[in-house]
């Protein structure tokens, strides 16, 4: 749903909504899920994979620290009131991008970029990259930057992954078209040491 490479071996770090492998060669063991026949991820960690067994886990280590100002998050948007959404964090990246698993919750409360004077939504279910702009109890997030901002999305109407589709998104499969604040690699998510968004940038 994110990057689709169902060929990802173990000790490969994948995000919640990656296509992981199909129900055709395991059975989705922790932290995964079988959509139609295809394994997606539910968290933030590293394939695992018992070939005796043939499930397929996702294996999560969740860490003590905190991050800071200026690192690069990333999570899914759990919860909007009166504008502000919630995101639960399952990873983030040092300013020397580094990946680390963690869980917290964070906010996002800034504008997100306008289009014809409407403010770009983001929306409950999406899965966002987001930097923390604001320490606290509850991190503030912000996603101004091009490469942040929502990374996959489900459709409104029929829950299928969106596709880019200038100026917006669209649903490959009702043709439903949606508008988000979308990062600029959308769909093929890049995480730092890969050449993605790089920690601490705006």
């Amino acid at each position: 749903m994110l990057s689709k490479q169902p060929g990802k071996t173990p000790d490969t770090y994948v995000l919640p909504g990656d296509e992981v492998g199909i129900s055709e060669e395991y059975v989705p063991g922790r932290n995964v899920a079988d959509e139609e026949g295809k394994l997606y991820s539910l968290a933030f960690g590293r394939i695992q994979k018992d070939d005796k067994r043939l499930i397929l886990s996702v294996k999560t280590g969740k860490e003590k620290l905190r991050p800071r100002t200026g690192d690069i998050v990333f999570g899914q948007v759990i919860r909007d009131s009166k504008g502000v959404q919630t995101v639960r964090v399952g990873g983030y990246a040092d300013k020397q991008g580094d990946l680390h698993e963690i869980d917290f919750t964070g906010l996002i409360r800034e504008p997100r970029g306008r289009r014809d004077d409407r403010i770009l939504p983001i929306l409950v279910g999406d899965y966002v990259r987001a930097k923390i702009i604001r320490e606290g109890d509850v991190p503030e997030l912000g996603i101004l930057s091009p490469n942040l901002g929502v990374v996959m999305a489900l459709c409104s109407n029929c829950r299928t992954p969106l596709i880019r589709d200038p100026p917006g998104l669209k649903c490959p499969n009702c043709d439903y078209k949606e508008q988000r604040k979308i990062a600029s690699d959308y769909g093929i998510v890049l995480l730092p040491r890969e050449g993605g968004v790089e920690a601490g940038s705006r």
